[in-house]
C-alpha cells in the first residue's frame, strides 16, 4: 500500500512564508503572508504574535498592540507578547484609535518582568476614550474634579470603581495622567470628608478604597492635601484602635492609608497577631502585606554586607548626605523589571558597540559589576539579560535601598547577583576589585558625587584590561531648565519635609503651560515622591557638557563606543554625512546644541580602554 503523504495546514505555509519574507527583509509581504495565516487561524496566538512583530517593524504600532494583546487573549502564559507589548508602548505612544484587548492586558499585567507600568499606562489611556472611564473625565473637564468624584461615589457606586482590570492597573502601577491624578486626588477628598459610613456597607466601594491605597503606596503618597484633609485626619482618625474588629474602624484605616502608610496609623511595634484582627478582611490583608513587606525589607537590609567599613561615605560630606536621601528615600521603589530585551537581542544590541573578540567573553562566566545600584532595577535587569554566565555584584550607599533591591531579588528568584554596601570611594582601596570586572556600569550615579571624574578614575581601576564600560551623566544643556527651578523663589531646597516636596511638586502641575511644565510633566519622575526628590530636590548634582567628557576620556586613555540610542546616529549622519560610527564627542556636542533635548537629562554611552578611536 502506497505511503500517503500528509498534506501541511495552509496556515503553516504562509507563516513559512512570512518568515521567508522577514529574513530577506520584505516586511510589507510579510504582513500580507502573516495576515492570511491569521486569517486561516484566527485562534493562534503565535500567529498574532507574528503578525504584531511585522506590524511594528513597519510602524503599525497601534495595529502591533492590537495583535499582542490578542495573543495573550488566547495565550495568556506567553511572555514573550507581554515583553513585547511592554517594549512597544514604552518605546511608542499608541494611536488614539487602538483597541486593546482587556484580557490581553489583564494576562501581561500578571508578569514581573516586563514593563508593566507601561502597558497599564497604555490601557488606561485606550480605556479613557470611552466607558466606564470617560464620562467621567469629561465630567470633571467641565464641571470640576470634586463633581466627578462625588458621582463616582456619593450617593452610587460607579461602574468605574468596579470595573477590575481598572483597579488592577491602579494597585501594581503608576500611572502618568494627569486627569486621571486629577480625579483620584477628588476622590480621596470625597472619601475623606463626604462619604457617609453607610455608604461603605457597599462591598465594591470599600474594596476600591484599598485599591485607591495601594495605588497611594506605590507613588509614596506624592499627591498634596489640603488643610481641612489634614485636620480630619488628626480629628477623626486619633486615638482609634484599628484592631479592635470593628468594620468601622477598619474601613477608617483603609481611608487613613490613603494618605499615610498603615505604619504610621497602627504604630512602628504592632504585630500581626493584632492586624489578623483589623476587619473587613480586605483592609487587613493590605495591612499585613505592608507590614511583612517592611519587615523582610528590614531583615534584607540588616544582611547587606559591607566593603570595608564604607569609610569614606563617613568622611565625606557629600557621600553622607546622598546617603541619608536614599535611606530616607529609597530610589525608585518599582514593582515589576520591565526587561525589554533578552539575552540574545541584548547580545546583537553590545555587537554594535564592540566587534566579537572584545566580546568573547560572554561565552564564559564573566564579573559584572553595578556601581550604584539604588533599589536593584538595573542590577537585576542587567541579571537577567546577560544571562546566568553573568556573575553580578551591585553595590550602592544606602542600605534601605539594598535591602529594597536583596527583597526584590528574591521574590523574582535572580539568583547571580550579590548587593554589597559601598561609596564609590571605598572601591579605591579595594584590592580585590582590581582590574577585575568584564562589565562595568554606572548610570545615573557620578554626578551624585562631589568630584564625579574622580569616582569614575576608581571606576577605570575596577575594569579589565579588555573590558567594558557603561556610564551615565547628566546633561547641563538639557537641564537648564532644572536650574531655572532651583534659582526660583519658591523652589524648597532638596531637605524640605515630604509636605512641602508634595505641596511644591502641586504647585509646579498647576502652573500655566509653558516651558518648565512641557519639559517635565511627562516623566515618570514626577508621579512618584522619591522619584520627585531624586529629580528636583537632590541634595548634590554635578551637570556636564560633552567637551569636558570628552577631554577627561582622552586623559584617561578611554575609548567612546557609541550612545545607548544608536538611533540617534541617524540624526549626526543628516548633519554630517561622511561621519563615521560612532562619532567624536565634539560632533556630538555641535548636534546638541542644534537639539538641546537630544539625549533627554542625561548622557548613556559605552566606553572601554582601547585607544583605537579618538573621544
Amino acid at each position: 500500500m502506497a505511503h500517503q503523504q500528509v498534506k501541511e495546514p495552509e496556515e503553516d505555509t504562509w507563516s513559512k512564508l512570512g518568515s521567508a519574507a522577514v529574513d530577506r527583509g520584505d516586511f510589507k509581504a510579510a504582513k500580507t503572508y502573516f495576515q492570511s495565516a491569521v486569517d486561516l487561524a484566527p485562534r493562534s496566538a503565535l500567529g498574532r504574535y507574528h503578525l504584531a512583530l511585522v506590524m511594528e517593524a513597519l510602524g503599525d504600532f497601534g495595529g502591533a498592540g492590537e495583535q499582542l494583546t490578542e495573543a495573550l487573549r488566547l495565550q495568556p502564559a506567553m511572555i514573550e507578547a507581554a515583553r513585547h507589548l511592554g517594549a512597544l508602548v514604552t518605546r511608542r505612544s499608541l494611536p488614539g484609535t487602538v483597541k486593546l484587548n482587556r484580557f490581553g492586558v489583564q494576562a501581561a499585567l500578571k508578569f514581573d518582568l516586563v514593563n508593566r507600568d507601561q502597558i497599564a499606562e497604555a490601557f488606561i489611556y485606550s480605556m479613557a476614550r470611552g466607558d466606564p472611564l470617560k464620562p467621567s473625565l469629561d465630567l470633571g473637564r467641565s464641571q470640576g474634579w470634586l463633581v466627578a468624584a462625588r458621582d463616582l461615589c456619593l450617593k452610587r457606586t460607579s461602574p468605574l470603581l468596579a470595573d477590575n482590570l481598572f483597579r488592577t492597573a491602579l494597585r501594581d502601577n503608576i500611572i502618568r495622567m494627569p486627569e486621571l491624578e486629577c480625579l483620584l486626588i477628588a476622590l480621596r477628598r470625597t472619601l475623606l470628608l463626604e462619604v457617609p459610613e453607610s455608604r461603605f456597607q457597599d462591598r465594591t466601594l470599600s474594596s476600591f478604597v484599598i485599591t485607591l491605597a495601594e495605588q497611594c503606596w506605590i507613588n509614596e503618597y506624592v499627591w498634596a492635601t489640603s488643610d481641612d484633609e489634614e485636620c480630619a485626619l488628626r480629628e477623626r482618625f486619633s486615638g482609634i484602635d484599628f484592631t479592635s474588629g470593628d468594620v468601622s474602624s477598619g474601613i477608617k484605616l483603609g481611608i487613613a492609608a490613603t494618605y499615610a502608610p498603615v505604619s504610621t496609623w497602627l504604630g512602628e511595634g504592632i504585630d500581626e497577631v493584632s492586624v489578623r484582627r483589623v476587619k473587613p478582611n480586605i483592609v487587613r490583608d493590605f495591612a499585613l502585606d505592608r507590614l511583612r513587606e517592611d519587615k523582610l525589607e528590614r531583615s534584607h537590609s540588616a544582611n547587606v554586607p559591607k566593603i570595608a567599613a564604607v569609610a569614606n561615605a563617613n568622611a565625606n560630606a557629600t557621600s553622607q548626605a546622598v546617603r541619608d536621601q536614599y535611606e530616607s528615600a529609597p530610589y525608585p521603589r518599582w514593582t515589576s523589571l520591565g526587561v525589554l530585551t533578552n539575552k540574545a537581542e541584548w547580545q546583537g544590541t553590545l555587537r554594535q558597540f564592540f566587534d566579537r573578540d572584545r566580546l568573547k567573553f560572554l561565552d564564559e562566566p564573566f564579573e559584572l559589576l553595578i556601581a550604584g545600584c539604588g533599589t536593584g532595577l538595573q542590577a537585576l535587569a542587567a541579571a537577567t539579560v546577560y544571562g546566568p554566565n553573568a556573575r553580578v555584584t551591585a553595590i550602592d550607599i544606602s542600605r534601605a535601598s539594598l535591602g529594597y533591591a536583596s527583597r526584590m531579588a528574591e521574590r523574582l528568584s535572580i539568583p547571580n547577583v550579590q548587593f554589597l554596601q559601598a561609596d564609590i570611594l571605598d572601591l579605591e582601596n579595594t584590592a580585590e576589585f582590581k582590574e577585575r570586572f568584564d562589565v562595568i556600569e554606572c548610570v545615573g550615579v557620578l554626578h551624585h558625587m562631589q568630584d564625579p571624574f574622580r569616582g569614575w578614575t576608581i571606576l577605570k581601576t575596577c575594569l579589565s584590561s579588555s573590558g567594558i564600560m557603561l556610564i551615565g551623566l547628566y546633561s547641563r544643556i538639557a537641564r537648564r531648565y532644572l536650574a531655572e527651578l532651583k534659582n526660583a523663589e519658591d523652589y524648597p531646597g532638596p531637605n524640605c519635609s515630604n509636605r512641602e516636596l508634595r505641596n511644591y511638586r502641586q504647585s509646579l502641575v498647576k502652573r500655566p503651560d509653558g516651558k518648565l511644565r512641557d519639559e517635565y510633566f511627562g516623566i515618570r519622575d514626577l508621579y512618584s515622591t522619591s522619584a520627585f526628590r531624586d529629580l528636583f530636590l537632590h541634595v548634590s548634582e554635578r551637570n556636564h557638557s560633552l567637551p569636558e567628557i570628552a577631554t577627561f576620556m582622552s586623559s584617561n586613555g578611554l575609548n567612546f563606543r557609541g550612545f545607548m540610542n544608536v538611533q540617534d546616529f541617524v540624526k549626526l549622519k543628516e548633519v554630517l554625512p561622511l561621519v563615521e560610527w560612532p562619532g567624536k564627542l565634539k560632533q556630538w556636542a555641535e548636534l546638541e546644541k542644534r537639539n538641546p533635548n537630544l539625549f533627554g537629562d542625561m548622557y548613556r554611552f559605552w566606553c572601554d580602554k582601547s585607544s583605537t578611536h579618538a573621544a
